[in-house]
């Protein structure tokens, strides 16, 4: 249980510099603490934050822009493996954007996510195009960078 939310915590979320941001969790946007949630039960499994609030010095550390969103409180760096994870983390984002809109049902989206996910074959990602497949001889389903 976190101090933010039932799956979100203060330790998970504060400003890695140790500069004191996150430590009170209305640091954060309920916004964006909400849609975290929605996206760890549509996924059904445990969710870990690579980066959450910046002071602008450690944004600027980061290399992150000045208007950065998560100077904010209003974004997360969901960690997430290669491959698969990626598309999983996109299409459960979409999924908790549409139920925020009252599009579908809480529900429905996990049943959608199943659904999509069976679906997918190969998808690489590159500037300037998008490779989709449906070769069932290879291992399925993947997804890639160029």
């Amino acid at each position: 249980m976190g101090d933010i939310s039932e799956h979100l915590s203060t330790w998970e979320v504060a400003c890695r510099c140790q500069c004191g941001l996150g430590s009170d969790p209305d640091d954060i946007a309920s916004s964006i603490v909400s849609r975290f949630e929605l996206i760890r039960y549509i996924v059904d499994r445990a969710v870990y934050i690579n980066s959450g609030l910046r002071c602008p010095a450690w944004n600027e550390a980061q290399g992150g822009v000045e208007s950065s969103a998560h100077t904010r409180g209003t974004a997360l760096d969901l960690a997430v493996g290669g491959g698969i994870a990626r598309i999983q983390f996109i299409v459960a984002d979409l999924l908790a954007r549409l139920v925020e809109l009252e599009v579908i049902k809480k529900r429905e989206a996990r049943e959608l996510f199943r659904r999509i996910l069976e679906g997918i074959g190969g998808l690489g990602v590159a500037n300037g195009f998008i490779h989709i497949d449906t070769d069932e001889e290879k291992p399925r389903p993947s997804a890639w960078t160029y």
